[in-house]
């Protein structure tokens, strides 16, 4: 994607865009009680995936990245 790859891009968001669904779909089964979205394995190290799900899901509730192991 640095490259300027416009399909790598498309991809990367489309697959935000439906984690960020996904995420809003458990926010409204929840009622709205969320205490937090949390963010773990793979993704969690990416700091551009983690940033756009921010823009998207930190209305739901604080959003907690855990990227460590062990």
């Amino acid at each position: 994607m640095e490259g300027g790859d416009a399909l790598a891009m498309s991809v990367f968001d489309a697959m935000v865009y439906q984690i960020a669904k996904e995420a809003g779909a458990m926010a409204a089964v929840l009622e709205g009680k969320v205490d937090a979205v949390l963010l773990t394995g793979a993704w969690a190290y990416s700091k551009r995936v983690v940033e756009r799900l921010r823009g998207y899901l930190e209305w739901i509730a604080p959003m907690r990245v855990i990227s460590g192991r062990g």
